[in-house]
């Protein structure tokens, strides 16, 4: 009998003592993060949890570069995990924090372009928008909003907000561009000697795929026509290669 309830304590003991990723799972949903943090130390990782040991060990870090350390363990080394959308978005709304909208949106479209839709697709679509937007990219920032779907209602409403904003007050004109660079240095340097001419130069920025380009502009049109008038006087003056760009403005 001594035996068998020695047997029976070691037994609870070490089952209390060796909680199973569901039950911090199940913590973690509860919003008991510091049960779930203490538990968590009590488990012992292995090929079969690894990479949901990865996952709460991450989300329940309170450091948040180890966070992302964390969660790039799963990327890395298992891209084929249920939680790998999980742990890119998480990655990517870090980087968003931090300013690093160039990041965010490489990282999110990797979501949106699989071959099976996640449920983190309109989220992503949402802040690869933002991203845009915050690199003052309308264009793209735009189209980015118009990809979400409906299927999160409050992502749906405040896409929808935005767009209505950005549509309502972007303004159009025309110009002459004559050049455009990834190099800021280079465009000054087109700029001023345009200037120095007594042309009406100004700089517009543009973001393609993450990258900034400098543009070089001649003049601000109202209309087409205007910039095509101009065109013939400048053309005969310089004899160098341009062309009528529309720009929307904020």
């Amino acid at each position: 009998m001594n035996i068998v309830l020695s047997i029976t304590m070691f037994l609870i003991f070490n089952l209390s003592a060796n909680p199973s990723i569901d039950e911090i799972e199940t913590l973690y949903e509860e919003g008991r993060f510091m049960e779930a943090r203490a538990e968590l130390k009590e488990i012992k990782p292995d090929e079969k949890n690894m990479e949901a040991f990865f996952l709460y060990s991450a989300l329940l870090e309170e450091n948040g570069v180890k966070s992302i350390n964390l969660l790039k363990k799963i990327v890395n080394k298992y891209p084929k995990s249920i939680f790998y959308n999980q742990a890119i978005y998480s990655i990517a709304l870090y980087e968003f924090l931090q300013s690093n909208y160039k990041g965010v949106i490489p990282r999110l479209k990797r979501i949106t372009t699989l071959p099976q839709r996640s449920k983190y697709y309109d989220a992503s679509c949402f802040w690869i928008a933002a991203s845009y937007e915050a690199l003052k990219d309308t264009n793209d920032a735009l189209i980015w909003y118009k990809k979400i779907t409906g299927n999160d209602s409050l992502i749906f409403l405040t896409a929808k907000k935005e767009i209505s904003g950005l549509s309502k007050t972007k303004k159009s004109i025309y110009s002459i561009q004559i050049g455009s660079f990834q190099s800021r240095e280079s465009a000054k340097e087109l700029l001023s000697l345009f200037k120095n001419k007594g042309y009406d130069s100004w700089l517009a920025t543009t973001t393609k795929q993450g990258n900034k380009y400098y543009k070089v502009l001649i003049g601000k049109f109202e209309s087409k026509d205007k910039a095509n008038g101009f065109t013939q006087l400048f053309k005969e003056r310089e004899g160098i290669p341009f062309w009528i760009v529309k720009i929307k403005i904020l």
